[in-house]
């Protein structure tokens, strides 16, 4: 396996939850005015540990109280 690729419905076009993290490849609206959205992506050449690092860097940057 080289990635993911998965559906979801959805009310709306597009999904904040998956921005960043998934590509769109299909937006597709159904008769009952819900959005059939299917995302993919490649998997990252890291390490689990790496993962978890680079995820509490970024939470790090986010709570650094900002300069006026």
């Amino acid at each position: 396996m080289t990635g993911l690729k998965t559906t979801r419905l959805s009310k709306y076009r597009k999904v904040k939850l998956n921005n960043g993290l998934l590509n769109i490849i299909l937006r597709e609206k159904m008769p009952n005015d819900m959005y059939r959205l299917i995302y993919e992506t490649d998997f990252y050449d890291r390490t689990f540990k790496e993962c978890l690092e680079l995820y509490l860097e970024e939470q790090e940057t986010k709570e650094e109280p900002k300069k006026s």
